[in-house]
């Protein structure tokens, strides 16, 4: 089922993230997830080309749709996310002339995420970008450890997220990363990070042998 979605004009009124159709920085926010080769400076795009020895940076953007007018005590703070999160999944290796599929998730403890029949479609929402490896041989997608960082407005902006993006999840926030996301664009932002193509030139070949055998072999 697709979820119902909001304009600028329009916002939520209550915790919703991405739904966002005419952002005026940003566009459509379902398509919030997008990489790029950093070492030849390309520009964000849904796909990407994967070459050995290159490093690129995933982009994922984050926004709580909620209407700023709900972040105050007289509306017992409802358009606050609480348990803010994202979390990111990609293959460690890539067949050869395999696509790989970058994932970012982002939700918050209390947001909802409802279909045009009120149902709840979940607390988080999800969009990918994708590389392909054009190689011959299977390539592998290394993380670059501390590389996530956080782009915003608030006192997060440039702190490094938790390795546990990978995971569990790593909370976002705006005064600090304790997973509190008022709504309203002034407190979106983005999360990005980089990762290492690399292309081992060596085989592996794997021998087996009875526990007491001294000879291996291909099978026993």
């Amino acid at each position: 089922a697709n979820r119902v979605t909001f304009t600028m004009a329009k916002p939520a009124d209550y915790v919703t993230f991405n739904s966002i159709t005419d952002n005026q920085t940003y566009g459509d926010e379902r398509n919030f997830v997008q990489v790029r080769n950093l070492t030849d400076n390309t520009q964000y795009s849904d796909n990407t080309s994967l070459i050995p020895g290159k490093e690129y940076e995933v982009r994922a953007y984050y926004h709580n749709n909620a209407s700023t007018s709900l972040n105050d005590a007289a509306h017992n703070y409802a358009g606050i996310a609480t348990g803010a999160f994202m979390r990111t999944e990609m293959p460690a290796t890539v067949a050869a002339g395999a696509n790989a599929r970058i994932t970012s998730y982002v939700g918050a403890t209390n947001a909802k995420h409802l279909d045009a029949a009120g149902t709840n479609l979940g607390n988080q929402v999800w969009d990918e970008a994708f590389g392909k490896n054009s190689t011959n041989a299977a390539i592998a997608l290394n993380y670059i450890a501390g590389s996530a960082k956080v782009s915003s407005n608030g006192a997060v902006n440039g702190q490094a997220l938790a390795d546990s993006i990978f995971t569990t999840g790593a909370p976002l926030g705006y005064n600090s990363l304790d997973g509190k996301l008022p709504g309203c664009l002034q407190y979106s932002g983005y999360v990005t990070y980089r990762f290492k193509v690399n292309q081992p030139n060596f085989t592996v070949s794997k021998m087996v042998r009875a526990e007491n055998a001294t000879d291996y072999s291909e099978t026993i």
